[in-house]
């Protein structure tokens, strides 16, 4: 009798087993933050990347004058690549108007703390600079674009207020 009503009983029947497919909505709010964020950090990396590029150039350049056996075109060179890196940073009204006092003042404006010495704005119109004066000015230089390029969103904000009181 017992063996008889084992053998009534059915087979268990499984559920089917559950699919990934269709992801629930959590799944989705998931990746499409996922995909958000990797863009947003490609994006801040590539514009950090642009950003640093005119100060590894003029990193460069400034480095490559460093055996420039005349200090004259030394001082010359250092003043043409800081008013060239300058131009990527700012605006071209904002640097054009100055004479080399003001230049050099806006300058250490930027820095608080790798400030250029002023006495050497006056080098590059000079008829002869020591070559000790001209190294100085070099590496015075190089500091200055390690530590204070790319601008800040407080020195482009003075950048700007040059602008306007050039106008």
């Amino acid at each position: 009798m017992q063996n008889n009503v084992l053998s009534q009983l059915k087979d268990i029947q499984t559920p089917e087993p559950i699919t990934w497919w269709p992801l629930a909505w959590g799944w989705w709010l998931v990746i499409v933050l996922v995909v958000v964020s990797i863009y947003v950090v490609i994006r801040l990396v590539i514009k950090r990347i642009e950003n640093n590029k005119a100060k590894k150039q003029a990193l460069k350049m400034l480095e490559q004058i460093h055996n420039e056996p005349h200090p004259h075109k030394t001082v010359i060179a250092v003043n043409d690549i800081l008013k060239r890196v300058m131009l990527v940073y700012t605006s071209r009204d904002s640097i054009a108007s100055m004479n080399s006092k003001q230049w050099f003042e806006s300058l250490n404006t930027l820095s608080e703390t790798h400030k250029i010495p002023t006495h050497f704005s006056q080098l590059a119109y000079q008829p002869k600079c020591s070559a000790k004066d001209a190294d100085e000015y070099l590496n015075a230089a190089q500091n200055w674009v390690k530590n204070t390029l790319p601008l800040s969103k407080k020195q482009k904000q003075i950048t700007e207020r040059w602008s306007a009181t050039n106008v």
